[in-house]
């Protein structure tokens, strides 16, 4: 018999999460057991990782959400409809535009709201030797 548990610590920040890439702390239990005789082995074990419920709060200072756009003639989240908030000040990603420098990319976080997911694992292994 064997068994274990593991903590592993959120590699996004607040805002960051993102549906494309796993950045949430997660719990991940297993369980597995073994039988083995002279000539053959058996291996069997399962596992959960749960990640529970994670929220991305909107990119507004006020952790309101914030979608800037241009047909509405409201720009960026920096709260006066104008102008967008520095790089060091925003929470959660801009869409990249790769002909653009970091400091001149409009303001239009994404990826905002909740994640939900979890994991199921199974391992069926079987040895021989001769």
């Amino acid at each position: 018999m064997r068994g274990g548990v593991a903590y592993d610590t959120a590699a996004a920040k607040t805002g960051w999460l993102r549906a494309s890439f796993d950045g949430a702390s997660r719990v991940t239990s297993t369980i597995g057991a073994a039988y083995k005789t002279s000539r053959w082995e058996i291996n069997v074990g399962g596992g959960a990782v749960l990640e529970g419920t994670n929220t991305n709060p909107g990119a507004a200072s006020d952790g309101s959400d914030c979608n800037p756009t241009a047909a509405a003639g409201t720009i960026g989240c920096g709260g006066n409809g104008v102008s967008d908030r520095p790089l060091d000040q925003r929470q959660g990603p801009d869409p990249t535009n790769p002909l653009l420098t970091p400091n001149l990319q409009t303001e239009s976080p994404y990826n905002q709201g909740t994640f939900k997911s979890h994991y199921v694992l199974f391992m069926l292994g079987f040895s021989t030797w001769f």
